[in-house]
């Protein structure tokens, strides 16, 4: 993490996630491998393919669980490993299959240069509240 700031593990939504990850999918569980940038919640074979899994509470911040998995992706590729992911939902039961389009590639690389930049800053920019706030495991850095 960018100088190293971790999120608060003691946060609530932080401990609940980890307590969905322990209690989901118990049949399927393999050693969850520690990649450059995060450690998934499970990596699986089907139909012959890598299945790069991430397991989320809700889908209500999808868009960012999607961008996680496929940065996810884009690093396994990078060090030559082709892979699928899969969004899973088991509150909701629902799953979500992402795949490292072209498109998403573009989206990352531009997410990727702007924290860079913003990481790079003497100071960070002036926090502003938005809806991701109130469940972040950073909200202490921002409003302290």
């Amino acid at each position: 993490m960018a100088h190293q700031l971790n999120p608060d593990q003691d946060d609530a939504n932080i401990a609940y996630g980890r307590f969905l990850h322990k209690i989901s999918y118990k049949r399927n569980r393999l050693k969850e491998p520690l990649l450059e940038g995060g450690r998934p919640d499970r990596i699986e074979k089907s139909n012959g393919q890598i299945l790069f899994v991430e397991i989320k509470k809700s889908s209500h911040s999808k868009k960012s669980a999607e961008m996680q998995l496929a940065y996810n992706l884009y690093k396994l590729e990078q060090q030559g490993i082709q892979a699928i992911g899969e969004l899973r939902f088991p509150e909701e039961r629902k799953r979500q299959l992402v795949e490292l389009t072209p498109s998403i590639r573009d989206e990352l690389l531009y997410a990727e240069a702007e924290i860079i930049q913003i990481a790079a800053m003497p100071k960070p920019p002036k926090a502003k509240k938005i809806p991701f706030c109130r469940a972040c495991g950073y909200n202490e850095f921002c409003w302290s």
